[in-house]
């Protein structure tokens, strides 16, 4: 029964069945609480360090419950750290409030709402986390992010290892409408250990419209050959 977990202490923090969690996670988050050592350089490193430490503890799972109860927070900054969080840990308890929150309004991260402009950007992060950790409707999250303008840059990377055949079969698609997939899409292919030589041919001509498909194809793609198919892909005119 939870009356009767022992109390445990992290750092200056006595944790008991009474802790409200969310509320120390709320304080630690506004730099009210923790920062404990003189490692912890951001509100959410202690939570990272206290959660590693509860490893076998009932409380780990409290301590995550605490952090997703903040993703909704009044305060961009908590819903930032939250957000932090469960990009590092997104199979933490409370982590499938990221994909409710991604399917739902988003005025709590879009912009919409006072200092929250990249706060999109990180959720989209952790949509790309869920997806890596095997959450179907993280999944279709990130495809319908994908076709959409300007959408899928955070979470294109995840998307690609982890649904590479639908990644292939809509890759011009993706990459005539955000040309900036285009090398990540190859990049994450080729790291899988996928052929990237027709796939970079199809989209070379859409990609090339982001100046470092052609700047950084060199770091990225591994094959001489394959980067020089993809260059006389670029060249090509229809």
């Amino acid at each position: 029964m939870l009356s009767a977990m022992e109390a445990v202490v992290v750092d200056t923090f006595d944790l008991t069945a009474d802790t409200d969690f969310a509320a120390l996670v709320r304080q630690v988050l506004l730099g009210r609480a923790g920062g404990s050592l003189p490692t912890d350089l951001d509100p959410a490193d202690w939570l990272f360090r206290a959660y590693a430490e509860l490893e076998g503890s009932p409380y780990r799972d409290r301590l995550a419950e605490g952090v997703s109860a903040c993703l909704t927070d009044e305060e961009p900054r908590v819903r930032s750290g939250a957000l932090t969080f469960f990009e590092r840990h997104p199979e933490a308890r409370g982590a499938e409030r990221i994909v409710e929150l991604a399917e739902g309004p988003r005025a709590l991260f879009d912009g919409t709402a006072s200092g929250t402009a990249a706060l999109e950007d990180k959720l989209m992060r952790c949509v790309g986390a869920r997806i890596l950790a095997g959450d179907a409707r993280a999944r279709e999250i990130g495809r319908r992010e994908a076709l959409e303008p300007g959408r899928p840059v955070q979470l294109i990377a995840a998307l690609t290892q982890a649904d590479p055949d639908w990644i292939v079969e809509h890759a011009e698609t993706i990459v005539d409408k955000t040309p900036a997939t285009g090398l990540s899409i190859l990049f994450n292919l080729q790291s899988i250990g996928r052929d990237v030589l027709e796939v970079g041919k199809r989209i070379a001509r859409l990609a090339k419209r982001d100046r470092s498909f052609k700047r950084d194809l060199d770091r990225f793609i591994d094959d001489p050959g394959v980067r020089e198919e993809i260059r006389a892909a670029m060249r090509e005119r229809r």
